[in-house]
């Protein structure tokens, strides 16, 4: 697992729950904030997101681990500040 690979899965995931959500087919860059970017996609979606997400890369992602926001809560992540701390999570050097 890498930052490319990573990053790929999350694309992949939002993407999906974008399309399953009824919201098309939106363009998601290292860039796009999923909390802020993405319709429909709210602290309600976050979490199937984050269990779909931990299930395609085969790691665990503990429920207490938002990984949209950072640590504090104050900032919602990129797509790019996403992947690391996924990376960080799993132990993995980015």
């Amino acid at each position: 697992m890498n930052y490319d690979s990573v990053e790929r899965a999350v694309i992949a995931v939002l993407g999906a729950i974008q399309r399953d959500g009824g919201h098309g087919e939106p363009v998601i860059e290292p860039s796009t904030c999923p909390l802020e970017d993405l319709p429909g996609f709210d602290t309600k979606v976050a979490p199937v997101a984050t269990s779909d997400l931990a299930r395609l890369l085969g790691i665990s992602i503990p429920n207490n681990q938002n990984i949209f926001v950072e640590p504090t809560g104050r900032r919602r992540l990129t797509v790019s500040e996403i992947v690391s701390r996924v990376l960080d999570i799993a132990n993995v050097a980015a």
